[in-house]
């Protein structure tokens, strides 16, 4: 967020830090929303930092527009039959509570931490490309102009199992 809010205010755009809790009290003054995205599932979805999908249900509800900026390299293709994208956690107590911290937590409090989520489409007004602004619902349309339908890309798994064989 510190280094997007950066280059916003350096390009003249008007911008406002906040910590995440606050995005509901002051989504009322906030007519944009800019967010960026780690994936786009072919349905038009975002994968992108925890947190995303509640900034943007909150956008939603306050009647503000959210918008994606990312390139199309960031396309996931293993979600074109609705494969779930993998989540990753974080579970190691001492990168998420000081340490001077964990001596007060009973022994058997665990930590997990999502590091992502997934924003539906439905909450999403546009996803900003090199390709121009696009709808979610036309993700899957500029999907099969580039690269076919169902897009002829082998997934990460086959073509690493393709290397091991060699």
């Amino acid at each position: 967020g510190r280094v997007t809010a950066s280059s916003l205010s350096k390009l003249g755009i008007e911008t406002t830090l906040i910590v995440d809790s606050a995005v509901r009290y002051v989504m009322k003054h906030v007519n944009k929303v800019l967010v960026g995205a780690d994936a786009i599932a072919v349905n038009g979805a975002i994968v992108n930092k925890v947190g995303t999908s509640t900034i943007a249900l909150v956008a939603k509800e306050a009647r503000s527009r959210l918008f994606v900026l990312a390139g199309i390299y960031k396309l996931s293709f293993e979600t074109v039959f609705g494969e779930l994208i993998e989540q990753v956690f974080l579970e190691d107590i001492n990168l998420i509570i000081p340490k001077e911290k964990i001596r007060e937590l009973p022994n058997k409090v665990r930590v997990s931490a999502p590091l992502f989520d997934v924003t539906p489409p439905e909450y999403i007004d546009a996803i900003i490309t090199e390709r121009g602004v696009l709808a979610p619902q036309a993700i899957p349309v500029l999907v099969a102009s580039l690269y076919g339908w169902p897009p002829k890309i082998k997934s990460l798994k086959e073509l690493l199992d393709e290397v091991s064989k060699n």
